[in-house]
């Protein structure tokens, strides 16, 4: 039987001759399983408590069994497994969920969030309503980090005094995206760019 939609007829006759029909319309058989493209979290991606899910169905499936994994050896009790909220039907679709919470019911368990600083392998699974299961790619070493970083500032100094170089030195807890320096003064604030600021965890040191 080739896959499709197909008109189901069932016919019976008894011993007297007597007749009898039945019909179902719009039966589907279907054998391809659903493919599953999940865009965020991303390979090698960090997100806070609010994580950022995008994902892409080649068909509908049933949206009781679209489940978001998180494995990590490091998690004892991984997989982690967040549902209730991603939509079954084919296309892209986007939502937001969070890390501790991954249910999304208010209550927290052992298995309902996930661990501050730990690398997660990430993939996407689901059954269409044929019963075809289907699993996404792996997104490797996604971060979840719910941790602030710490800044120090050596330089300038409180109460310090510079001429025309300005000698900036500060310590980053880790590596950060942005650093942006503010001199804010009785009448004007400066902004010094923040692409001239190093991001890089451990002590930093320029001129301006």
């Amino acid at each position: 039987l080739s896959a499709g939609t197909y008109t189901v007829s069932l016919n019976a006759i008894d011993i007297a001759g007597n007749t009898v029909s039945i019909t179902n319309t719009n039966w589907t058989y279907d054998i391809q399983p659903p493919v599953i493209t999940l865009i965020s979290p991303k390979v090698n991606g960090y997100d806070n408590l609010s994580i950022s899910v995008e994902y892409h169905l080649s068909k509908d499936v049933d949206p009781h069994s679209l489940w978001l994994m998180f494995y990590s050896p490091q998690d004892p009790s991984s997989p982690k497994k967040a549902n209730t909220i991603f939509s079954g039907t084919q296309g892209t679709h986007t939502a937001e969920i969070n890390g501790a919470d991954l249910l999304s019911d208010g209550k927290t368990t052992a298995t309902d969030y996930l661990l501050d600083g730990l690398k997660y392998d990430v993939i996407m699974t689901a059954i269409d309503y044929a019963g075809n299961s289907g699993t996404s790619g792996t997104n490797t070493g996604w971060t979840y980090d719910i941790t602030k970083p710490t800044i120090t500032m050596n330089t300038p100094k409180q109460n310090g005094f510079d001429n025309q170089i300005i000698i900036v030195d500060y310590n980053l807890s880790e590596q950060v995206s942005t650093v942006t320096m503010l001199f804010i003064g009785t009448n004007t604030t400066h902004t010094v760019a923040t692409f001239t600021l190093y991001v890089n965890n451990g002590n930093n040191h320029l001129n301006l």
